[in-house]
Protein backbone atom coordinates (compact mmCIF):
# COMPACT_ATOMS: atom_id res chain seq x y z
CA UNK A 1 0.00 0.00 0.00
CA UNK A 2 1.39 3.43 -1.32
CA UNK A 3 2.04 5.99 1.86
CA UNK A 4 0.52 9.37 2.01
CA UNK A 5 3.17 12.40 2.01
CA UNK A 6 2.51 12.78 5.60
CA UNK A 7 3.27 9.09 6.47
CA UNK A 8 6.58 9.64 4.45
CA UNK A 9 7.61 13.09 5.73
CA UNK A 10 7.19 11.19 9.13
CA UNK A 11 9.34 8.60 8.07
CA UNK A 12 11.81 10.96 6.83
CA UNK A 13 12.09 12.25 10.24
CA UNK A 14 12.80 9.08 11.90
CA UNK A 15 15.94 8.37 9.41
CA UNK A 16 17.55 11.46 9.92
CA UNK A 17 17.88 10.95 13.87
CA UNK A 18 19.51 7.64 12.18
CA UNK A 19 23.78 7.66 13.52
CA UNK A 20 25.41 8.84 10.46
CA UNK A 21 27.84 5.50 8.90
CA UNK A 22 29.77 6.52 5.80
CA UNK A 23 29.01 3.27 3.80
CA UNK A 24 26.80 2.54 1.09
CA UNK A 25 26.48 -0.73 1.93
CA UNK A 26 24.66 0.55 5.31
CA UNK A 27 21.14 0.35 6.48
CA UNK A 28 21.14 3.98 7.43
CA UNK A 29 23.21 5.21 4.14
CA UNK A 30 20.59 3.80 2.03
CA UNK A 31 17.46 4.62 3.93
CA UNK A 32 18.61 8.64 4.04
CA UNK A 33 19.08 8.15 0.64
CA UNK A 34 15.90 6.65 -0.42
CA UNK A 35 14.15 8.34 2.09
CA UNK A 36 14.95 12.41 0.50
CA UNK A 37 14.34 10.87 -3.16
CA UNK A 38 11.13 9.62 -2.10
CA UNK A 39 9.70 12.70 -0.86
CA UNK A 40 11.47 14.80 -3.35
CA UNK A 41 9.67 13.32 -6.36
CA UNK A 42 6.41 13.18 -4.02
CA UNK A 43 6.68 16.59 -3.43
CA UNK A 44 7.33 17.28 -7.28
CA UNK A 45 4.74 15.21 -8.44
CA UNK A 46 2.22 17.09 -6.14
CA UNK A 47 3.02 20.38 -7.28
CA UNK A 48 2.74 20.10 -11.07
CA UNK A 49 0.25 19.35 -13.53
CA UNK A 50 1.15 16.60 -15.25
CA UNK A 51 -1.82 16.49 -17.51
CA UNK A 52 -1.59 19.97 -18.92
CA UNK A 53 2.12 19.68 -18.66
CA UNK A 54 1.73 16.89 -21.51
CA UNK A 55 -0.88 18.38 -23.19
CA UNK A 56 1.38 21.50 -23.48
CA UNK A 57 4.28 19.29 -24.91
CA UNK A 58 2.36 17.65 -27.74
CA UNK A 59 0.72 20.59 -28.82
CA UNK A 60 4.59 22.19 -29.31
CA UNK A 61 7.10 19.58 -29.37
CA UNK A 62 9.69 21.89 -31.23
CA UNK A 63 9.53 23.94 -27.92
CA UNK A 64 8.19 22.60 -24.77
CA UNK A 65 11.01 20.97 -23.39
CA UNK A 66 10.27 18.24 -20.71
CA UNK A 67 13.20 17.51 -17.97
CA UNK A 68 14.68 14.28 -16.66
CA UNK A 69 12.42 15.06 -13.24
CA UNK A 70 9.34 16.01 -15.84
CA UNK A 71 9.77 12.76 -17.66
CA UNK A 72 10.39 10.57 -14.68
CA UNK A 73 7.21 11.89 -12.96
CA UNK A 74 5.33 10.89 -16.12
CA UNK A 75 6.13 7.46 -16.37
CA UNK A 76 4.30 7.16 -13.28
CA UNK A 77 0.79 7.96 -14.84
CA UNK A 78 -0.60 5.56 -16.69
CA UNK A 79 -3.03 7.51 -18.47
CA UNK A 80 0.22 8.93 -20.32
CA UNK A 81 3.01 7.04 -19.90
CA UNK A 82 1.10 4.01 -22.05
CA UNK A 83 0.45 5.99 -24.91
CA UNK A 84 2.80 6.05 -27.93
CA UNK A 85 3.66 9.47 -27.55
CA UNK A 86 5.00 9.04 -24.66
CA UNK A 87 6.78 6.12 -25.71
CA UNK A 88 8.48 7.35 -28.82
CA UNK A 89 9.49 10.37 -26.62
CA UNK A 90 11.81 7.57 -24.68
CA UNK A 91 12.83 6.22 -28.05
CA UNK A 92 14.93 9.67 -28.78
CA UNK A 93 15.73 10.05 -24.77
CA UNK A 94 19.52 9.19 -23.53
CA UNK A 95 18.28 10.07 -19.67
CA UNK A 96 16.33 7.70 -19.05
CA UNK A 97 16.79 6.24 -15.47
CA UNK A 98 15.78 2.95 -13.21
CA UNK A 99 13.03 5.47 -11.70
CA UNK A 100 11.23 5.32 -14.93
CA UNK A 101 11.39 1.74 -16.00
CA UNK A 102 9.99 1.35 -11.85
CA UNK A 103 7.06 4.06 -12.92
CA UNK A 104 6.20 2.50 -16.43
CA UNK A 105 5.88 -1.04 -14.79
CA UNK A 106 3.47 0.27 -12.30
CA UNK A 107 1.83 2.22 -14.85
CA UNK A 108 1.87 -0.90 -17.00
CA UNK A 109 0.02 -2.62 -14.08
CA UNK A 110 -2.45 -0.27 -13.17
CA UNK A 111 -3.68 -0.08 -16.68
CA UNK A 112 -3.25 -3.91 -18.05
CA UNK A 113 -3.10 -5.87 -14.46
CA UNK A 114 -1.67 -9.26 -15.25
CA UNK A 115 -1.78 -8.66 -19.28
CA UNK A 116 1.13 -7.41 -19.48
CA UNK A 117 1.99 -7.76 -23.20
CA UNK A 118 2.83 -4.55 -24.15
CA UNK A 119 5.13 -4.35 -22.00
CA UNK A 120 7.84 -6.99 -24.26
CA UNK A 121 7.30 -4.42 -26.83
CA UNK A 122 9.15 -1.48 -24.92
CA UNK A 123 11.52 -3.53 -22.77
CA UNK A 124 14.88 -2.51 -24.76
CA UNK A 125 13.64 1.17 -24.23
CA UNK A 126 14.41 1.29 -20.29
CA UNK A 127 18.60 -0.01 -20.24
CA UNK A 128 19.71 3.30 -20.27
CA UNK A 129 20.74 4.81 -17.17
CA UNK A 130 20.84 8.81 -16.17
CA UNK A 131 23.54 10.98 -18.62
CA UNK A 132 25.03 14.32 -17.75
CA UNK A 133 25.63 15.03 -21.52
CA UNK A 134 22.13 14.29 -22.63
CA UNK A 135 21.50 16.20 -25.49
CA UNK A 136 18.11 17.56 -26.46
CA UNK A 137 16.27 16.07 -28.90
CA UNK A 138 14.48 18.41 -32.27
CA UNK A 139 11.00 17.04 -32.83
CA UNK A 140 10.92 18.10 -36.69
CA UNK A 141 10.24 14.08 -37.03
CA UNK A 142 7.50 13.84 -35.03
CA UNK A 143 5.33 11.96 -37.26
CA UNK A 144 7.70 9.73 -38.91
CA UNK A 145 8.94 8.88 -34.74
CA UNK A 146 4.82 8.14 -34.30
CA UNK A 147 5.11 5.88 -37.59
CA UNK A 148 8.17 4.07 -36.77
CA UNK A 149 8.98 5.25 -40.07
CA UNK A 150 11.91 7.48 -38.83
CA UNK A 151 14.84 4.94 -38.65
CA UNK A 152 14.82 4.08 -42.21
CA UNK A 153 14.47 7.51 -43.21
CA UNK A 154 17.61 8.21 -41.09
CA UNK A 155 19.19 4.81 -42.75
CA UNK A 156 18.90 6.33 -46.15
CA UNK A 157 20.74 9.60 -45.55
CA UNK A 158 23.40 7.83 -43.63
CA UNK A 159 24.10 5.65 -46.08
CA UNK A 160 23.76 8.08 -48.80
CA UNK A 161 25.93 11.15 -47.10
CA UNK A 162 30.03 10.05 -47.28
CA UNK A 163 30.26 10.85 -43.37
CA UNK A 164 30.82 9.21 -39.85
CA UNK A 165 28.27 8.01 -37.71
CA UNK A 166 28.98 10.18 -34.70
CA UNK A 167 28.95 13.58 -37.28
CA UNK A 168 25.49 12.53 -38.30
CA UNK A 169 24.02 11.93 -35.24
CA UNK A 170 25.82 15.53 -33.44
CA UNK A 171 24.62 17.11 -36.63
CA UNK A 172 20.74 15.78 -36.12
CA UNK A 173 21.34 16.79 -32.30
CA UNK A 174 20.35 12.87 -31.20
CA UNK A 175 22.19 11.60 -28.73
CA UNK A 176 24.17 8.16 -29.66
CA UNK A 177 22.65 5.77 -27.15
CA UNK A 178 19.30 6.57 -27.77
CA UNK A 179 16.75 3.38 -28.90
CA UNK A 180 16.23 5.45 -31.73
CA UNK A 181 20.07 5.92 -33.13
CA UNK A 182 20.48 2.13 -32.00
CA UNK A 183 17.98 1.02 -34.55
CA UNK A 184 18.93 3.26 -36.85
CA UNK A 185 22.31 2.13 -36.71
CA UNK A 186 21.44 -1.42 -37.24
CA UNK A 187 19.69 -1.03 -40.32
CA UNK A 188 22.83 1.01 -42.04
CA UNK A 189 25.42 -1.49 -41.07
CA UNK A 190 22.42 -4.43 -42.99
CA UNK A 191 22.66 -1.67 -45.76
CA UNK A 192 26.37 -1.15 -46.18
CA UNK A 193 26.81 -5.11 -45.53
CA UNK A 194 24.48 -6.19 -48.14
CA UNK A 195 26.00 -3.67 -50.67
CA UNK A 196 28.05 -4.81 -53.51
CA UNK A 197 29.19 -1.59 -54.15
CA UNK A 198 30.48 -0.92 -50.31
CA UNK A 199 33.69 -2.41 -49.14
CA UNK A 200 34.42 -3.83 -45.88
CA UNK A 201 37.08 -0.69 -45.57
CA UNK A 202 34.53 1.54 -45.84
CA UNK A 203 32.03 -0.03 -43.65
CA UNK A 204 34.39 0.36 -40.89
CA UNK A 205 34.73 3.40 -41.46
CA UNK A 206 31.61 4.43 -41.17
CA UNK A 207 31.49 2.22 -37.83
CA UNK A 208 34.91 2.43 -36.01
CA UNK A 209 34.79 5.97 -34.82
CA UNK A 210 30.99 5.13 -33.23
CA UNK A 211 32.11 1.74 -31.90
CA UNK A 212 35.20 2.96 -30.22
CA UNK A 213 32.84 5.18 -27.59
CA UNK A 214 32.23 1.88 -26.47
CA UNK A 215 28.60 2.88 -25.76
CA UNK A 216 25.22 1.11 -26.10
CA UNK A 217 23.99 -1.94 -24.44
CA UNK A 218 25.46 -5.36 -24.42
CA UNK A 219 22.47 -6.81 -27.14
CA UNK A 220 22.85 -3.42 -28.96
CA UNK A 221 26.28 -4.10 -29.61
CA UNK A 222 25.75 -7.76 -30.26
CA UNK A 223 23.40 -7.43 -32.91
CA UNK A 224 25.38 -4.49 -34.78
CA UNK A 225 28.73 -7.12 -34.55
CA UNK A 226 26.81 -9.90 -35.94
CA UNK A 227 26.42 -7.98 -39.41
CA UNK A 228 29.91 -6.44 -39.10
CA UNK A 229 32.20 -9.15 -38.06
CA UNK A 230 30.96 -11.33 -40.84
CA UNK A 231 31.56 -8.67 -43.48
CA UNK A 232 34.99 -7.46 -42.31
CA UNK A 233 36.61 -10.88 -41.35
CA UNK A 234 35.64 -12.10 -44.77
CA UNK A 235 36.44 -8.97 -46.47
CA UNK A 236 40.00 -8.38 -47.69
CA UNK A 237 41.38 -5.57 -45.62
CA UNK A 238 43.61 -6.19 -43.25
CA UNK A 239 44.04 -3.05 -41.85
CA UNK A 240 40.01 -3.37 -40.79
CA UNK A 241 40.12 -6.94 -39.45
CA UNK A 242 43.30 -5.55 -37.12
CA UNK A 243 41.22 -3.00 -35.67
CA UNK A 244 37.95 -4.92 -35.37
CA UNK A 245 40.18 -7.39 -33.40
CA UNK A 246 42.12 -5.25 -31.10
CA UNK A 247 38.34 -3.42 -30.13
CA UNK A 248 36.55 -7.20 -29.38
CA UNK A 249 39.82 -8.11 -27.53
CA UNK A 250 39.80 -5.11 -25.29
CA UNK A 251 36.16 -4.25 -25.19
CA UNK A 252 34.79 -5.04 -21.67
CA UNK A 253 31.80 -6.81 -23.00
CA UNK A 254 33.71 -9.21 -25.04
CA UNK A 255 37.38 -10.14 -24.60
CA UNK A 256 38.79 -12.75 -26.14
CA UNK A 257 36.30 -15.72 -26.87
CA UNK A 258 38.31 -18.35 -25.98
CA UNK A 259 38.64 -17.50 -22.27
CA UNK A 260 35.52 -15.12 -22.05
CA UNK A 261 33.20 -17.40 -23.76
CA UNK A 262 30.51 -16.37 -21.38
CA UNK A 263 30.72 -13.11 -23.03
CA UNK A 264 30.13 -13.95 -26.27
CA UNK A 265 26.90 -15.70 -25.62
CA UNK A 266 25.07 -12.93 -27.67
CA UNK A 267 27.27 -13.38 -31.11
CA UNK A 268 26.33 -15.83 -33.28
CA UNK A 269 28.36 -18.96 -34.22
CA UNK A 270 29.26 -18.21 -37.64
CA UNK A 271 30.79 -14.90 -36.49
CA UNK A 272 32.53 -16.24 -33.33
CA UNK A 273 34.34 -18.61 -35.21
CA UNK A 274 35.41 -16.17 -37.62
CA UNK A 275 36.68 -14.76 -34.61
CA UNK A 276 38.22 -17.95 -33.32
CA UNK A 277 39.81 -18.47 -36.84
CA UNK A 278 41.67 -14.85 -36.98
CA UNK A 279 43.05 -15.35 -33.18
CA UNK A 280 44.48 -18.80 -34.44
CA UNK A 281 45.82 -17.68 -37.09
CA UNK A 282 46.95 -14.63 -35.79
CA UNK A 283 48.90 -17.09 -32.69
CA UNK A 284 50.75 -19.51 -35.67
CA UNK A 285 52.33 -16.43 -37.01
CA UNK A 286 53.07 -15.23 -33.91
CA UNK A 287 54.61 -18.31 -32.86
CA UNK A 288 56.60 -19.12 -35.75
CA UNK A 289 57.68 -15.32 -36.77
CA UNK A 290 58.05 -13.75 -33.11
CA UNK A 291 58.93 -16.68 -31.56
CA UNK A 292 60.61 -18.88 -34.12
CA UNK A 293 62.26 -15.37 -35.43
CA UNK A 294 61.36 -17.57 -38.77
CA UNK A 295 63.64 -20.41 -38.99
CA UNK A 296 60.99 -22.40 -40.37
CA UNK A 297 63.07 -24.84 -42.79
CA UNK A 298 60.02 -28.06 -42.10
CA UNK A 299 57.91 -25.30 -43.16
CA UNK A 300 55.39 -25.78 -39.66
CA UNK A 301 54.04 -22.21 -39.91
CA UNK A 302 52.54 -22.45 -43.80
CA UNK A 303 50.82 -26.30 -42.73
CA UNK A 304 48.83 -24.98 -39.64
CA UNK A 305 47.97 -21.65 -41.24
CA UNK A 306 45.87 -23.79 -43.49
CA UNK A 307 43.82 -25.52 -40.32
CA UNK A 308 43.34 -22.51 -38.37
CA UNK A 309 39.63 -22.55 -39.70
CA UNK A 310 39.44 -25.94 -37.60
CA UNK A 311 41.07 -25.21 -34.41
CA UNK A 312 38.89 -24.12 -31.36
CA UNK A 313 41.43 -22.40 -29.21
CA UNK A 314 45.26 -21.90 -29.15
CA UNK A 315 47.74 -20.87 -26.33
CA UNK A 316 51.55 -20.02 -26.56
CA UNK A 317 53.64 -20.69 -23.38
CA UNK A 318 57.06 -18.30 -24.00
CA UNK A 319 60.32 -19.61 -22.33
CA UNK A 320 62.09 -16.70 -19.86
CA UNK A 321 64.68 -16.49 -22.66
CA UNK A 322 62.38 -15.48 -25.37
CA UNK A 323 60.60 -13.35 -22.62
CA UNK A 324 63.30 -11.52 -22.32
CA UNK A 325 64.24 -11.12 -25.85
CA UNK A 326 60.78 -9.82 -27.07
CA UNK A 327 59.67 -7.97 -23.87
CA UNK A 328 58.75 -4.46 -25.20
CA UNK A 329 56.89 -6.40 -27.97
CA UNK A 330 54.88 -8.94 -25.41
CA UNK A 331 53.73 -6.54 -23.44
CA UNK A 332 52.76 -3.96 -25.77
CA UNK A 333 51.07 -6.89 -27.24
CA UNK A 334 48.91 -7.54 -23.93
CA UNK A 335 48.27 -4.17 -23.14
CA UNK A 336 47.41 -3.02 -26.79
CA UNK A 337 45.80 -6.08 -27.87
CA UNK A 338 43.89 -7.72 -25.35
CA UNK A 339 46.67 -11.43 -25.61
CA UNK A 340 47.38 -13.69 -22.84
CA UNK A 341 50.36 -15.85 -23.04
CA UNK A 342 51.74 -18.11 -20.36
CA UNK A 343 55.36 -18.73 -19.27
CA UNK A 344 58.06 -21.85 -18.93
CA UNK A 345 59.82 -21.41 -16.26
CA UNK A 346 62.71 -23.36 -17.22
CA UNK A 347 64.55 -24.27 -20.15
CA UNK A 348 65.00 -22.14 -23.40
CA UNK A 349 62.18 -23.59 -25.73
CA UNK A 350 58.70 -22.21 -25.75
CA UNK A 351 56.05 -24.57 -27.04
CA UNK A 352 52.40 -23.77 -29.12
CA UNK A 353 48.90 -25.74 -28.20
CA UNK A 354 46.34 -25.89 -30.21
CA UNK A 355 43.03 -27.54 -29.82
CA UNK A 356 40.93 -29.38 -32.70
CA UNK A 357 38.26 -30.60 -31.02
CA UNK A 358 39.10 -34.18 -30.71
CA UNK A 359 42.72 -33.36 -30.56
CA UNK A 360 45.32 -31.49 -28.97
CA UNK A 361 48.38 -30.52 -31.19
CA UNK A 362 51.84 -29.40 -29.12
CA UNK A 363 54.83 -27.68 -31.23
CA UNK A 364 58.43 -26.39 -30.14
CA UNK A 365 59.67 -23.61 -31.59
CA UNK A 366 63.75 -25.26 -31.38
CA UNK A 367 63.82 -27.11 -34.74
CA UNK A 368 64.97 -31.12 -34.18
CA UNK A 369 61.63 -31.37 -31.41
CA UNK A 370 58.42 -33.73 -32.75
CA UNK A 371 54.98 -32.80 -32.66
CA UNK A 372 52.94 -34.63 -29.79
CA UNK A 373 49.41 -35.24 -30.54
CA UNK A 374 46.90 -36.37 -27.93
CA UNK A 375 43.39 -37.45 -27.69
CA UNK A 376 41.30 -34.84 -25.53
CA UNK A 377 40.31 -37.05 -23.60
CA UNK A 378 43.77 -37.83 -22.52
CA UNK A 379 45.09 -34.63 -22.57
CA UNK A 380 44.16 -33.22 -18.84
CA UNK A 381 46.79 -35.53 -17.70
CA UNK A 382 49.51 -33.94 -19.83
CA UNK A 383 48.02 -30.14 -18.81
CA UNK A 384 44.94 -29.85 -16.17
CA UNK A 385 44.55 -26.15 -17.56
CA UNK A 386 44.32 -25.36 -20.82
CA UNK A 387 45.26 -21.77 -20.19
CA UNK A 388 47.72 -22.06 -17.50
CA UNK A 389 49.43 -19.20 -16.66
CA UNK A 390 52.50 -21.21 -16.08
CA UNK A 391 54.51 -24.93 -16.62
CA UNK A 392 57.65 -25.80 -15.11
CA UNK A 393 59.65 -26.55 -18.42
CA UNK A 394 58.71 -27.61 -22.00
CA UNK A 395 59.06 -31.33 -20.82
CA UNK A 396 55.92 -31.13 -19.11
CA UNK A 397 54.47 -31.03 -22.58
CA UNK A 398 56.32 -34.26 -23.75
CA UNK A 399 54.31 -37.08 -22.49
CA UNK A 400 54.91 -40.16 -24.64
CA UNK A 401 52.70 -41.74 -22.29
CA UNK A 402 49.76 -39.69 -23.11
CA UNK A 403 50.48 -39.41 -26.84
CA UNK A 404 48.06 -41.14 -29.58
CA UNK A 405 51.50 -43.26 -30.90
CA UNK A 406 50.86 -41.83 -34.39
CA UNK A 407 54.02 -41.30 -36.23
CA UNK A 408 57.17 -43.25 -38.16
CA UNK A 409 59.43 -42.76 -35.50
CA UNK A 410 61.58 -44.88 -33.24
CA UNK A 411 58.82 -45.28 -30.85
CA UNK A 412 55.55 -44.40 -33.33
CA UNK A 413 54.58 -42.01 -30.24
CA UNK A 414 55.26 -38.65 -31.89
CA UNK A 415 55.33 -36.75 -35.83
CA UNK A 416 58.73 -36.20 -36.70
CA UNK A 417 59.08 -33.25 -39.26
CA UNK A 418 61.05 -35.38 -41.57
CA UNK A 419 60.83 -35.53 -45.38
CA UNK A 420 57.05 -36.41 -45.94
CA UNK A 421 56.11 -35.41 -42.25
CA UNK A 422 53.54 -32.82 -43.37
CA UNK A 423 51.44 -35.08 -45.99
CA UNK A 424 51.75 -37.62 -43.20
CA UNK A 425 49.85 -35.65 -40.69
CA UNK A 426 47.12 -34.45 -43.02
CA UNK A 427 46.10 -37.71 -43.70
CA UNK A 428 46.03 -38.23 -39.93
CA UNK A 429 44.74 -35.55 -39.36
CA UNK A 430 41.45 -35.70 -42.60
CA UNK A 431 40.93 -39.34 -41.08
CA UNK A 432 40.13 -37.81 -37.29
CA UNK A 433 38.03 -35.37 -39.21
CA UNK A 434 40.20 -32.38 -38.96
CA UNK A 435 40.67 -30.65 -42.73
CA UNK A 436 42.25 -27.89 -43.73
CA UNK A 437 40.85 -24.37 -44.56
Amino acid sequence: MEKSLAEIRKLRKIIQHMPVVNHEDSLPFMLKKWGGELVADVEFKESVDLTKLWVEFLNKPNSVRLSGREIKALSFNHNISTTKEFLALLKVQSNLSVKIFRGLIISLQKKYGSKLEAKSDIHHVFSRMERKDQQRPPFCYWEELLNNSLETKLSNEITKRDCEINQFFTEKRLALDSVLTQSTLLEVAKSLAESRTKSDEELWERFHSYLLLKMGDKKHLDSLLNIIIPHIFSGQSEASKNALLQYLLTHQYYGDPRLNSSKWVGIENHAKNLVLSILSAEDVKFFFDMICKGQDKHGRRKFWLKYTKSMTRSYVFISKKHYRDNQAILDREKSKNGRVFGSIDRGEISSFVMDFGNYIVVEFNHEGNACYLYRKRDFPEVLSDFYAKSITTEKDLKRLEFTDGHGYSGSGRWQTHQLGWDYELANFLSRNGIRAN
